[in-house]
C-alpha cells in the first residue's frame, strides 16, 4: 500500500477489522506486524494474522464477512492498497 495511508490503515485494522474478526469467537491473537522486504520506494506492506482451531468456522467467516470489509476497504483507500487472505497452517 502506499506509505501515506499507513495510520489511516492502521486505525481502521485495529478499529474495524480486527474487531469484527474476534467478535465471531472463532479468532484469537491478533497480530498486525510490517512487512520489512520492500518492494519498491513509497510502498509499505503489513500482514494482520488471527489464529484459529476451527478451520471451518474460519472459512465461513472469511466467506460471509471479509468480503464486506474489502469492499469498504477498496472504498476507502481505492487502488492506493492491496488486499488479501491465505489461510496457512503452523508445521513446527
Amino acid at each position: 500500500m502506499e506509505a501515506s495511508i499507513t495510520d489511516a490503515f492502521l486505525e481502521w485494522v485495529k478499529n474495524d477489522y480486527i474487531k469484527v474478526a474476534l467478535s465471531c469467537s472463532c479468532f484469537t491473537n491478533p497480530i498486525v506486524a510490517r512487512i520489512l522486504t520492500e518492494t519498491e520506494p513509497g510502498v509499505v506492506g503489513y500482514a494482520v494474522h488471527l489464529e484459529t482451531d476451527d478451520l471451518e468456522a474460519a472459512t465461513d467467516w472469511h466467506d460471509r464477512e471479509a468480503s464486506g470489509l474489502k469492499a469498504v476497504l477498496s472504498r476507502r483507500f481505492g487502488q492506493r492498497i492491496v488486499f488479501f487472505s491465505t489461510f496457512m497452517e503452523v508445521v513446527e
